[in-house]
């Protein structure tokens, strides 16, 4: 089974243009601190119940650093000469911001007989969807193990307190469904898939951060284009929604916003934890690279000419040049 996750970060500096203000809403303060959404009490909140089979399928990442491969062992090279020079080498930070660091190393390369490795494996060759006894998966039937469901959708997260949701019903690109969270859903990075209702859903979700403080201080310098979003009111007894625009009686795309919140009812507390320990981790790693940032180091090359057998006289295949 091939499962598929995408959790993408990026900064979102408008709003879709149905959850723009209307012209006559009072204009917001000036003063950031005290400026902030505005809650539209007319539309009323949805809070799902809890539904059994319901759960994060394997493991979520909290930023712990797996143990390296060990490196396999070099063949007993067989060396016929070595040359060296010395080049440039440019070593990323892995830091935003910080730049890359340069240095002059040694790049050696040594000629050596062919250790004769063993051949790579040939690709596989693709299913004959004529042939009885092909997968069913090949032929496009359901089978047990047949590929999750899939669940796309945007969320722009206002304060790590709200989230603004859009998906395409039924995977339809002209039917756009927009809600408002109350979940801050950096939370459901970290895993690939999940179950629910007994169902399993592959998750991929392209994920941005907003302030809300920073939105006004943005519509100050721009003349007010920039204004916080107006969010209904949301529930405050656990995880819940308010859809916004979109079919509600459409029961497939409703599925993917209820399904979310169950999980997080379930499995809520362990996707905070594991995003607060990655959030940990990350400023860890930074705050380590930027004191010891990664060095270039020297380079070895072994190369060889790969000998193959004596022609074949039947096939003609075979033989060096």
């Amino acid at each position: 089974m091939i499962t598929r996750f995408l959790c993408v970060g990026f900064t979102i500096h408008s709003l879709l243009s149905a959850q723009t203000p209307a012209a006559n809403e009072p204009a917001s303060s000036t003063d950031p601190t005290v400026a902030g959404p505005v809650v539209d009490e007319s539309v009323p909140p949805f809070t799902p119940a809890v539904e059994t089979e319901t759960a994060i399928i394997g493991s979520i990442a909290d930023g712990a650093v797996s143990p390296p491969v060990p490196e396999p062992p070099l063949p007993n090279f067989k060396v016929r000469s070595t040359s060296t020079t010395r080049i440039m080498r440019e070593e990323p930070s892995g830091v935003t911001g910080l730049p890359p660091v340069r240095k002059e190393v040694t790049a050696t390369v040594h000629v050596v007989d062919d250790p004769h490795l063993p051949a790579p494996a040939p690709p596989p060759q693709p299913a004959d969807m004529s042939d009885p006894a092909a997968p069913p998966q090949a032929a496009g039937v359901p089978a047990d193990d047949a590929e999750p469901e899939m669940v796309s959708l945007s969320a722009t997260v206002y304060d790590h307190q709200r989230t603004l949701l859009r998906w395409h019903a039924n995977g339809t690109p002209d039917q756009v469904m927009t809600a408002w969270s109350n979940l801050d859903f950096n939370h459901f990075c970290g895993f690939a898939s999940y179950t629910y209702r007994g169902r399993e859903f592959s998750l991929t979700m392209g994920l941005g951060n907003e302030s809300t403080a920073g939105m006004v201080a943005g519509a100050q310098a721009d003349g007010g284009a920039n204004q916080p979003p107006v969010i209904p009111q949301l529930p405050t007894d656990g995880p819940g929604f308010v859809v916004t625009s979109g079919d509600t009686s459409d029961a497939q795309a409703m599925e993917v916003i209820t399904g979310l919140h169950e999980l997080y009812k379930v499995a809520g507390p362990r996707m905070k934890a594991a995003y607060e320990a990655r959030e940990q981790a990350r400023a860890d790693r930074e705050a380590y690279l930027r004191a010891n940032p990664p060095q270039p180091t020297d380079v070895t090359i072994h190369i060889w000419k790969r000998e193959t057998p004596a022609a074949n006289n039947t096939s003609g295949q075979g033989g060096n040049p």
